[in-house]
């Protein structure tokens, strides 16, 4: 499965918008001064079959203000810099929702995803108020840095730490003692 394939594919199930830029799909979460996109990509499951992925991907935040639409007649977007983005490993609490085995995903990772979104401002001034009037000023690495740290500090209450989790239905999971 391709990134657009999958892109398209989880934009139809969670019914949200999907944007298109030079080499990558990315799903609308938000749209306004600040548009909250996430980009998909898929991996395989170590020790699984070929169809048992697993969805990660990005959070990518932009001003509205900072797309260029690429030549006509494509319909596809650039930008050349960005308010924030970050892997959506640093959430594990995620992981267990983004199994993709039989097409879809557990409707709670776009419930993470969309937590994560609604706690990071939607304005620039919301931006400069939450990480500082310098905050654009950092590097990419710092603003990473930050937006990780104060979206940690917001998301404490979503998923249950992993010992403690119920497996999709579709997963069966069997603990062996050492010995």
């Amino acid at each position: 499965m391709t990134q657009s394939e999958l892109a398209n594919g989880l934009a139809a199930e969670f019914g949200l918008e999907l944007i298109r830029f030079r080499q990558k799909d990315g799903l609308v979460f938000e749209s306004g001064e600040v548009l909250k996109i996430f980009v998909p990509r898929s991996k395989r499951i170590m020790g699984c079959g070929p169809k048992d992925r697993l969805v990660i991907g990005d959070l990518l935040c932009l001003f509205q203000s900072d797309l260029r639409s690429l030549r006509p007649p494509s319909k596809k977007f650039q930008y050349d810099r960005q308010i924030f983005s970050a892997p959506d490993a640093n959430f594990s609490s995620l992981r267990r929702y983004a199994i993709n085995s039989n097409g879809s995903v557990d409707a709670a990772y776009k419930a993470g995803l969309k937590m994560l979104f609604d706690a990071l401002p939607s304005t620039r001034a919301g931006w400069l108020d939450q990480f500082g009037e310098d905050f654009f000023e950092l590097s990419t690495l710092e603003r990473m840095s930050e937006g990780i740290k104060y979206l940690r500090a917001r998301s404490k209450s979503f998923g249950t730490p992993f010992g403690e989790w119920e497996p999709p239905a579709n997963i069966k999971v069997t603990i062996e003692p050492g010995g």
